[in-house]
């Protein structure tokens, strides 16, 4: 069985939130995304500054962020993810902060849920300051 998102296969197997890390939340950008034209005109993309040196280029709202040295400073840079979705709820209409707050508290392991609340509001915070 494949697993899909609205328009493109994910994968073959299930995927588990927030085991799975898709690449476009680490910041990892191939150069045939754009070229291929996946990026579509006026989409929201999110990249890891500190790891992404060639952004890539395109009709699109690219948002350099300080994800992983956010995370970092969390203390734990496996919650990258986690701040950058934060980011990009807070640069987006996909979901409301507030229901994305909720999936959290419901589906963190409790010695987790504060540092990915805080994840969370981090990363939003951040996207808001950068988004002027």
């Amino acid at each position: 069985m494949d697993y899909r998102d609205n328009h493109h296969r994910i994968a073959k197997f299930q995927l588990k939130w927030p085991s799975f890390t898709p690449p476009w939340w680490s910041g990892f950008t191939p150069p045939l995304t754009v070229s291929n034209g996946l990026i579509k005109k006026g989409s929201i993309v999110i990249v890891d500054a500190a790891r992404v040196t060639k952004p890539p280029e395109g009709d699109f709202m690219l948002h350099a962020l300080d994800l992983s040295d956010t995370a970092r400073a969390l203390g734990n840079e496996r919650v990258t993810n986690v701040v950058a979705l934060g980011a990009f709820s807070a640069l987006s209409t996909a979901c409301r902060p507030d229901s994305l707050e909720q999936s959290v508290r419901t589906g963190t392991p409790k010695r987790f849920m504060d540092l990915n609340l805080e994840a969370l509001d981090k990363g939003a915070r951040m996207a808001l300051a950068a988004a002027g």
